[in-house]
C-alpha cells in the first residue's frame, strides 16, 4: 500500500543504525492507477511524498545520515493487468519527481535512464524499449550524451537474459565509438596519399594507408550488410540473436571464477544460505 512503511524495509534501517551504516537509500516503485492516482499530477505529487517521508523517517532514527531518494515507476496496462515500465508516462512520472526534488529540495534523487524492458524475450521489442525509453530521457534531460540504456534485463527488471545482454552491449559500443571529436594530425589528414591518388586517376582501396587504418572503423559483429547470397547472412532478427547467442556461450566457455579470499568466500556462503532459507527455498 502507497505511503506506508512495511516492516523489511522499517527493520533494514534499524539495522543500518545498528551496525554503523550511515547510509540509507529510500527508494518508491509505485504502479500509476493502481498505488497512485492514474493522472501524473497527483502520482508525482504522491510518489514524492512517499519518498520524501521515507527520508524523514530514516533522518529521525540517525540524524545527519546519508539519505538518498530513488523514483521507478510501473505503468498499469488496463488491457491485461499487467504492470510494465513501458510508454511515456513512465519517462515522465520518473522525471518529474527528480525535476521536482531538484528545484524542490537541491536534488538527492535519482531515476533509471530507463529501467527494464517488459518483455520476457530478447529481441526486438527489447531494443526498442530500451531506444524508446532513453530518447524520452534525452528529450526530458536535452541530454544527448545519455546513452542506451539496455543492460540485459527483460520482464520489468525480474529477469536476466544473456542474449538481450550481447545485444545490448553491441548497441552500446557502437554508441560509444562514436567520437564527438576526429584525430587531425599528418597519418590522418595524409595529403601525399590524398594528392598522389587523385592524381594517377586511382582509387584509395588498395593504398598502404588505407591498410594500415581499415581496422580503425568500427564494424559491428551483430549487424551486418545484407549478403545472404554469398555468406548466408539474412539481416533477420533470428540471425541476430543466433550471433548473440554464440557470442555469450564462447564468453561462458573462457570464463574462470575469481580468487576471493576464503573469508569473504565463506561470508558469501552464509548470505546465501540465509536468503534461501528467508525465502524458503532450503
Amino acid at each position: 500500500m502507497p505511503l506506508i512503511l512495511e516492516q523489511r524495509s522499517a527493520r533494514d534501517i534499524i539495522e543500518r543504525k545498528k551496525h554503523g551504516v550511515h547510509r540509507y537509500h529510500v527508494a518508491s516503485m509505485p504502479t500509476l492507477g493502481v498505488s497512485t492516482p492514474v493522472t501524473l499530477a497527483a502520482a508525482v505529487a504522491m510518489s514524492a511524498a512517499e519518498i520524501l517521508g521515507g527520508m524523514a523517517i530514516c533522518w529521525c532514527v540517525d540524524p545527519g545520515t546519508d539519505i538518498s531518494g530513488r523514483m521507478i515507476t510501473l505503468v498499469a496496462d488496463m488491457r491485461n493487468g499487467n504492470s510494465t515500465t513501458f510508454g511515456p508516462a513512465y519517462t515522465q512520472l520518473n522525471n518529474a519527481v527528480r525535476q521536482l526534488f531538484r528545484e524542490r529540495w537541491g536534488g538527492h534523487c535519482m531515476v533509471e535512464v530507463f529501467f527494464s524492458p517488459t518483455t520476457r524475450r530478447p529481441g526486438l521489442q527489447a531494443v526498442f524499449e530500451n531506444l524508446y525509453g532513453t530518447s524520452c530521457r534525452q528529450r526530458w534531460e536535452r541530454n544527448s550524451d545519455i546513452p542506451y540504456a539496455g543492460m540485459g534485463t527483460l520482464h520489468n527488471g525480474g529477469m536476466g537474459s544473456p542474449t538481450q545482454f550481447m545485444l545490448d552491449m553491441e548497441i552500446r559500443k557502437a554508441q560509444w565509438d562514436d567520437e564527438r571529436s576526429l584525430r587531425v594530425d599528418d597519418e590522418s589528414l595524409n595529403w601525399d596519399e590524398v594528392l598522389e591518388t587523385v592524381t594517377n586517376n586511382g582509387n584509395f582501396l588498395a593504398s598502404e594507408h588505407t591498410v594500415r587504418h581499415c581496422r580503425d572503423l568500427w564494424m559491428s559483429d551483430f549487424f551486418r550488410s545484407d549478403d545472404a547470397g554469398a555468406g548466408g547472412w539474412d539481416g533477420s532478427e533470428k540471425a541476430i540473436l543466433d550471433v548473440c547467442e554464440e557470442k555469450w556461450r564462447a564468453n561462458l566457455e573462457r570464463w574462470e571464477p575469481p580468487a576471493f579470499p576464503e573469508d569473504k568466500r565463506r561470508g558469501m556462503d552464509e548470505l546465501i544460505e540465509r536468503a534461501k532459507k528467508e525465502f524458503g527455498l532450503s
